[in-house]
């Protein structure tokens, strides 16, 4: 009793025995009598033995351009995000077949209650198309006749216009000019984010900052929230900086749409204009101030502050800008 179980097409969650037949309650709620004569001849599923979590399976086609280390990695970052994924056991990611127009990967992964397995594949399904989104691996569609594609250019300029007037509304980079700006802006990246999803997490290798473009994002040190970020609002740019690991998580509270800048993008603009940074080492500072005071309150182990100068010194050394 209570026990989910398939015998030949009928699945359900048992809800009676008698000696004459077995009553099912199906996902929709129906109620399905299988003659125990019917259940003596057919081999029976039980989803709920021996152990109560189940392994579902979910498969997707990437592209040929994206090697499989890369596409598995997406996978697992879409997995780690899925709520209704448990971690114990373990899910993992296969590589089955070369398509005719796709590589194929199947997900295999464990939830609790097999009474939802539909809501927790689409659950999975989602956070695949968003990891894949941002690492832009194309999920290709079956090909079968000759076509002409018109591709859409690799980066509209109305996008550099909208990260240039968001980098304007940052401190960080309100001494620089427009011509400046949009060079700057020229270097992000689009990403998107879904709900639930971590942008990044305290103590994970840094490298970039992010501007959020909409959505909304929690940031939280310690495991405390201690700020709730919108358009215009930006972070991780400490890591862009300096390359030390990640001092905060940051969770998408909402659907985001963000610009990613990586330090290495940045740092071949500020070395073809060494000025630039002169200008924003004020702001650079006082963002730095704000942080450590941050990071004092809600940290769980205080770290010692730092003279600015020789903090100025090691963004300087990590830029590779002269001293």
């Amino acid at each position: 009793m209570g026990q989910w179980i398939r015998i030949g097409e009928h699945e359900g969650r048992v809800e009676e025995i008698t000696w004459r037949a077995t009553k099912l309650r199906t996902k929709a709620t129906n109620f399905v009598i299988v003659p125990n004569s019917t259940i003596a001849k057919e081999a029976i599923i039980n989803y709920s033995e021996p152990v109560i979590p189940t392994r579902l399976e979910v498969e997707v086609g990437a592209t040929y351009e994206v090697t499989p280390d890369l596409v598995k990695a997406a996978l697992f970052e879409a997995l780690g995000n899925a709520e209704m994924v448990l971690q114990t056991p373990p899910p993992n990611v296969l590589l089955i077949d070369f398509g005719a127009s796709a590589i194929t990967y199947r997900v295999r992964f464990w939830i609790q209650d097999f009474a939802r397995d539909q809501d927790a594949c689409d659950q999975v399904r989602t956070k695949i198309y968003y990891s894949f989104k941002r690492h832009n691996i194309e999920i290709p569609w079956p090909i079968q006749v000759e076509y002409t594609r018109e591709w859409a250019p690799a980066r509209a300029p109305s996008l550099t216009n909208e990260f240039a007037s968001l980098l304007g509304r940052s401190a960080l980079f309100a001494s620089l000019d427009e011509s400046e700006r949009l060079a700057c802006a020229s270097l992000g990246e689009e990403r998107l984010y879904t709900k639930g999803e971590a942008i990044m997490r305290e103590g994970a290798p840094g490298g970039s900052m992010f501007v959020i473009v909409s959505g909304q994002a929690d940031v939280t040190i310690a495991g405390g929230v201690v700020r709730t970020l919108g358009p215009g609002d930006f972070f991780g740019e400490m890591s862009l900086l300096t390359g030390e690991p990640r001092t905060a998580t940051v969770v998408a509270s909402q659907p985001c749409r963000l610009m990613e800048m990586t330090s290495e993008a940045f740092r071949g603009f500020v070395m073809a204009k060494p000025s630039v940074f002169e200008a924003m080492e004020p702001a650079v500072l006082a963002r730095r101030a704000e942080l450590l005071a941050m990071r004092e309150k809600f940290a769980a182990e205080r770290r010692p502050h730092e003279a600015d100068r020789s903090f100025l010194a090691g963004v300087r050394r990590f830029l590779r800008l002269p001293s």
